[in-house]
């Protein structure tokens, strides 16, 4: 019985003590208040805080991808057909512009150039007896020679004088008389050809023989041109500094015009070639400083050409964008890069800090704007706003917001509607 009674006891004695808790909890609520927001709402919050101001465009970065490229890349070969004598290069040799590659047999040339060259002198050598005329031993040969002719006919005309009078006076016969008259008829023309002969060379050469001479010549001086051009054709010169990728064939295989023998690069000239969306492709212009990044590499680059086709397997238009000088010496031809492009956008709005903003309805956002500030200490009010854009760190928001306005720059999520706040500037305006 002593046990049951003291157990009532203990009893009572709890219950009157949970009733008393329950009474001093409820207290609050029999006033009319919230004991989670009364501390609240009396204690001032010290946040950080951003002035407004307006802007009216922002730039996009959009980004693209591409691969690098080697500016120019040629396979070298031969414009005639031959056998390969020698390749002085192989793969990975550098070479410098006007380097000697590979050359051809060319014996067969060389001795046609031999003849022909001999032809030449031989041409020229009488191309100069022409222009120079007959010599003054020739002319006196000439002219002694007609004068001798003369002598001889004027001997054969003494002789038809004397020979006509002794026939009229009949102590020759018909036959003699015929004989005297052919022998001088014979020595005039003898002496005609020799007068000839001597005007001839007094007058000297024809200018028909000279023209016709030197055309002659002028015809061999094209062949050994023409041989000496069969020979350029048989060798093979760097046509820019670069490096040999690829050695096609060796020594003593027999060539047709045309074909690769070896293919070099310029390495040291590198460019980027980048696909973008022909809308944004009419927005660059040539020139345009960009910075291009491949393995981490930010790279200087500038717009050479928007190529005006559009690819039809990527429906994208080439970029090219030449690099730095010394980018070969961090990248090599074949690397994708990636390249961003800004482009700038008009819209009326206010950059904030994104931490500035938490999310609302439907879509948009909200923001806490700081009013009634005095003696340092305003309340807050939310405004719903629209995301414009947004650059990480910062976004730009549309609204119900004017210049001057004066907003919580960071963590809002510990404020409510209506509390009290002391603003303290910003570090940074984004």
């Amino acid at each position: 019985m002593l046990i049951l009674q003291l157990l009532d006891k203990c009893c009572a004695t709890i219950a009157r003590a949970v009733l008393l808790c329950a009474l001093l909890w409820l207290s609050p609520f029999a006033n009319g208040q919230n004991p989670e927001t009364t501390g609240k709402a009396e204690r001032v919050v010290a946040v950080s805080s951003l002035v407004l101001k307006p802007t009216s465009s922002f730039e996009v970065k959009r980004q693209f991808s591409g691969q690098i490229e080697a500016r120019r890349r040629s396979h070298l070969g031969f414009d005639r057909i031959g056998q390969i004598s020698q390749i002085f290069v192989d793969r990975g040799d550098e070479v410098v512009a006007g380097q000697l590659i590979a050359s051809l047999d060319v014996d067969a040339l060389r001795a046609q150039r031999h003849k022909l060259e001999a032809d030449l002198r031989s041409a020229e050598a009488l191309l100069r007896e022409a222009q120079a005329g007959p010599r003054r031993e020739t002319i006196a040969a000439a002219r002694a020679n007609l004068q001798e002719q003369q002598t001889q006919w004027d001997l054969a005309k003494e002789t038809l004088e004397r020979r006509e009078n002794l026939f009229k006076k009949k102590f020759i016969a018909r036959e003699e008389l015929d004989q005297a008259l052919a022998a001088s008829a014979r020595w005039s023309a003898i002496v005609d050809g020799a007068t000839s002969q001597l005007n001839e060379l007094l007058e000297g050469t024809r200018q028909e023989r000279i023209d016709s001479q030197a055309a002659q010549v002028q015809s061999i001086e094209a062949a050994i041109a023409q041989v000496n051009v069969e020979l350029q054709k048989s060798q093979i010169f760097a046509p820019y500094d670069g490096k040999v990728l690829v050695r096609e064939v060796d020594e003593g295989s027999v060539v047709s015009p045309g074909q690769s023998v070896v293919s070099i690069v310029e390495y040291r000239k590198l460019e980027a070639k980048i696909g973008v969306s022909p809308v944004f492709a009419k927005k660059i212009a040539k020139g345009q400083a960009l910075e291009v990044e491949c393995n981490a590499i930010k790279l200087a680059g500038t717009v050479q050409a928007v190529v005006s086709e559009v690819d039809m397997t990527t429906r994208t238009q080439a970029v090219i964008v030449s690099l730095e000088e010394n980018a070969w010496e961090q990248v090599t031809a074949g690397d994708t890069v990636r390249v961003s492009f800004a482009q700038k956008e008009k819209s009326s709005g206010f950059w904030v800090p994104t931490e500035s903003l938490v999310a609302g309805p439907r879509g948009l956002w909200n923001c806490f704007v700081i009013e009634n500030v005095k003696d340092g200490v305003g309340t807050t009010a939310v405004r719903t706003v629209e995301l414009i854009h947004s650059e990480g760190d910062r976004s730009m928001i549309s609204g119900p917001l004017q210049a001057g306005d004066v907003i919580i720059a960071a963590a809002p999520h510990r404020i409510i509607a209506g509390q009290a706040v002391r603003p303290i500037p910003a570090a940074e305006s984004p």
